[in-house]
């Protein structure tokens, strides 16, 4: 049993919020290739269930988490045209290590989650062309 102490650790958060940016993408953009389901209900079901079950297990959590998943979902919604499976695992990285950068710097949760989540995807797709370009060479 984990306690209660180490929940409301930095560490924890870091743990945490790695996971969700990084798994929850691809989760996204798998759940959203099933035949019954789109890439906005999927991102809608997503989070439904993980502040259903935060707010149902009492887990006094921070709101940050819920803005971070709420971005992952947001990357996993990108056209699977343009991205491999594990590519979005690449631009969960970016996107959390720019959520944690800039996201307490910028007022206001709401257009900061959809611009980090751009700029996550761009500067991905900047990174993937030059190293395809530098290979081409």
């Amino acid at each position: 049993m984990i306690s209660s102490s180490f929940l409301s650790t930095p560490l924890f958060f870091l743990l945490s919020s790695f996971f969700i940016s990084t798994f929850i993408p691809y989760l996204t953009s798998r759940l959203a290739l099933n035949k019954y389901m789109n890439k906005i209900r999927a991102s809608s079901l997503l989070t439904f269930i993980f502040v259903f079950s935060m707010h149902r297990l009492n887990f006094n959590h921070d709101l940050r988490l819920d803005a971070l998943f709420l971005g992952s979902t947001f990357i996993g919604m990108s056209d699977s045209n343009i991205f491999k499976f594990k590519d979005y695992f690449f631009v969960g990285i970016i996107f959390f290590i720019l959520f944690h950068l800039l996201y307490v710097s910028i007022v206001g949760p709401g257009g900061i989650i959809g611009f980090l989540v751009l700029t996550s995807i761009i500067l991905f797709t900047g990174i993937k062309n030059i190293i395809n370009y530098e290979k081409i060479k």
